[in-house]
């Protein structure tokens, strides 16, 4: 009688150590409420940013944006990050989502995650503007929010400086040095030869 209580009880065990990640997974899984319009209801929220930009290649510290239209005030910089743990996970029931393709103009309804990144998962509103969809939902948040800011173009500042033109200024620079050099010689040997 005790081993078969001992059967029973390690075939429950077991039973209940293959039900509960299925039922567990089934109760942490992501889920978002459908909107008709989802611009709309992320513009009535002041924690959301709503913006346009070209996605760029993923880096340690997120994914950069290059804005090219900034709804509500004016635009940060030039350039927004996205936070990379919002690309984890996709479709994989939590809310990860798969992360855009670099190259590609997106418009996004991100809330600020810390330090100072934005973050986009499979519930925040976001589509390609080079589909229907997208369209849609930047004309929403025109009409919404009225006409975007269009962020100034600032240099990269990876970007390395132009050989030529700082040959040129170093050279000038030099010519400059050398000349206060030469009349500060000659001055100094007129008074000598007046003394």
């Amino acid at each position: 009688m005790g081993r078969r209580r001992m059967f029973v009880a390690l075939l429950a065990l077991s039973l209940g150590l293959l039900v509960r990640p299925v039922a567990v997974g089934s109760a942490v899984a992501c889920s978002c409420a459908m909107d008709a319009d989802p611009i709309v209801t992320a513009a009535q929220d002041p924690d959301q940013a709503i913006f346009t930009g070209v996605v760029q290649e993923p880096a340690a510290q997120g994914t950069p944006v290059i804005l090219t239209r900034w709804f509500r005030g004016a635009a940060p910089q030039a350039v927004v990050w996205l936070d990379n743990a919002g690309f984890e996970d996709p479709f994989g029931g939590m809310c990860g989502t798969a992360r855009p393709p670099a190259n590609s103009e997106w418009i996004f309804a991100a809330y600020r995650a810390e330090a100072g990144k934005f973050g986009v998962d499979l519930c925040s509103p976001h589509a390609s503007l080079a589909t229907p969809e997208g369209q849609r939902m930047l004309q929403s948040a025109t009409e919404v929010l009225g006409p975007p800011a269009v962020p100034a173009a600032q240099p990269d500042p990876g970007e390395a400086a132009d050989p030529v033109v700082s040959g040129v200024v170093a050279i000038l620079v030099g010519l400059v040095a050398l000349t206060g050099l030469a009349a500060g010689i000659f001055l100094v040997a007129g008074r000598r030869r007046e003394t």
